[in-house]
């Protein structure tokens, strides 16, 4: 049933309103389950379930994003709907997202740091490495004079309820309250991952002596209690970009207080400590040959080493390969199709968990559109066709419809009151644009470095995405060039693994100071080449 994901144990009944929107009521953001645009009404994921109470007409959006048996039950978007009066909520359970929390190397012992001031050594020393990203936190913790891994844990950034974007949460942080809310669910986020960390191993908090943390500078910026709004908007100066040597209680953590803090550095704005982490990681600048490091994450960095130096630029990815910003998209978590394939002249389906299939993320979505245009279904130019092609084998279009004038092919057709499963025009117009900017990054990369696609030998894809996904289909749709098929490797959760050799090794942070200041940034805001490179880009195939 399209509502037997709503929890009888997420309520909420609020007290006298105003024709309020659902949204900006106390304690609603934070149990919805998804809500990508932060509540700007734009990606339609903010679905409530209104138990009791009076509230506004439904708008013309809520009818065309929810389905005829969501509305009869009460299903509407928070973002739109207003209500008067008291009202009882249900919210939608929040499932656990595939959080990437394994590192391309598990022994740090010969990292491990010997005791600097001749003190007790039986006293035990242990540290903690975290990675802090825009949409998951992973925490490690370590005996320091061992090397040895005592417990990893992970949370979803809670931030994610502000926006998933850094943009979103720039913006934020510019409202009244804004900053202070986002700092303090941060902080409260790396005090319950230390605490579990603690309580799983038996470890006492008091007795954690280091934090290491890597993160995009948005996020640093936040985390210190520096707002960031000066990084979304030009010249994007940031406040710091320099390691952070910060007491613990100094910073606002709770467990524990007397630790002694290090942030790792950044490049720039758009290039953060979570890259440096990731260089040091690979042993990027160890390759004999020209190498890349990518992150397809929401913000799409990439570092090119060539003839011992470090090209990098960002590029603006989006959501979309976090299945975000896509009709029927959402995290990689049980009930997510994370791969598509046909088959005998059937369209199989992947699903995480092995449950009903709720939605496409990320690698679902990238396996979706590559088997639409093997099977003449998508053309090259992104445009889903409903008139068979003469080389098809099998007419899919009976699952091809138009509804108010946005073209779907439905994976799952709806029956009864399941809503079923599709991909829109606009889905495929949104994975272009990630495409686009992707194959522009790279290419502007390449010209830097004044070299070809095909000298480039190594390919570390990091980020969760790069480490689920099926390398090839990335090279089936253009996004990276043909010549690097087979030499795509995936580099594990590398922020983390960087954060735990930086937690470990004074000599380690000190290079990671080096490579934040060798790093040459290209400022692709205003580039003029790359938005005509950026639009040459976006055919698919």
């Amino acid at each position: 049933m399209i509502y037997n994901n709503y929890d009888i144990n997420n309520e909420l009944t609020t007290e006298q309103y105003e024709w309020v929107r659902l949204f900006d009521l106390p304690g609603v953001r934070e149990r919805i389950t998804d809500s990508p645009c932060g509540g700007e009404n734009s990606c339609g994921k903010c679905r409530v379930m209104v138990l009791a109470g009076e509230c506004s007409t439904v708008t013309a959006e809520e009818k065309h994003r929810l389905s005829a048996a969501e509305l009869e039950h009460g299903i509407r978007l928070a973002c739109y709907c207003r209500i008067k009066g008291t009202i009882k909520l249900r919210f939608a359970q929040k499932a656990v997202p595939q959080i990437l929390v394994h590192t391309a190397r598990d022994n740090f012992n010969d990292f491990k740091t010997g005791r600097m001031d001749g003190g007790d050594h039986t006293q035990r020393r242990f540290g903690m490495a975290m990675d802090l990203g825009t949409t998951t936190v992973v925490g490690s913790l370590f005996n320091l004079d061992t090397g040895q891994k005592m417990q990893v844990c992970s949370r979803l950034n809670p931030q994610t309820a502000f926006g998933l974007d850094v943009m979103s949460r720039i913006n934020y942080s510019s409202r009244e309250g804004g900053m202070e809310a986002l700092q303090n669910c941060i902080l409260d986020n790396l005090d319950e991952i230390i605490s579990e960390g603690c309580a799983r191993s038996g470890v006492p908090s008091c007795e954690i002596e280091k934090i290491a943390i890597t993160g995009n500078t948005v996020m640093l910026h936040i985390l210190a209690g520096v707002n960031p709004s000066p990084l979304g908007r030009f010249p994007y100066t940031p406040a710091f970009t320099s390691a952070v040597h910060i007491a613990a209680h100094d910073l606002g953590l709770k467990v524990p207080d007397n630790a002694a803090v290090y942030m790792m550095p950044s490049a720039s704005a758009f290039i953060g400590a979570d890259i440096v982490a990731g260089i040091l990681a690979t042993d990027l600048e160890q390759e004999t040959d020209h190498a890349l490091l990518l992150d397809l994450g929401t913000n799409g960095e990439m570092v090119l080493f060539s003839n011992n130096r470090l090209w990098a630029c960002s590029v603006a990815v989006g959501p979309a390969l976090e299945g975000m910003n896509i009709e029927c998209g959402m995290r990689a978590e049980a009930g997510a199709v994370d791969r598509v394939w046909l088959e005998n002249e059937t369209l199989n389906l992947h699903v995480i968990g092995g449950l009903d299939a709720r939605g496409l993320c990320g690698s679902g979505l990238l396996e979706t559109v590559g088997t639409l245009i093997k099977a003449g279904i998508v053309a090259a130019n992104g445009r889903l066709l409903k008139t068979p092609q003469p080389d098809q084998t099998f007419d899919w279009s009976k699952r091809v419809t138009e509804i108010d004038k946005s073209r779907r092919f439905w994976l799952k057709p709806p029956r009864g009151q399941e809503r079923g499963l599709f991909i829109s025009q606009n889905d495929i117009r949104q994975l272009q644009l990630t495409k686009g900017a992707i194959c522009a990054g790279i290419e502007l990369l390449l010209r830097a470095a004044a070299i070809q696609a095909r000298q480039v030998k190594a390919i570390n894809l990091t980020g969760a995405l790069g480490n689920y996904i099926n390398p090839g289909i990335l090279v089936e749709l253009g996004i990276l060039p043909p010549e690097w098929q087979g030499r795509i490797r995936p580099a594990c959760n590398s922020a983390l693994q960087g954060a735990i050799m930086a937690l470990m090794s004074d000599d380690i942070r000190d290079q990671a100071e080096q490579i934040s200041r060798k790093v040459t940034c290209l400022d692709l805001t205003a580039s003029e080449e790359f938005e005509k490179l950026f639009v040459r880009s976006m055919s698919l195939g």
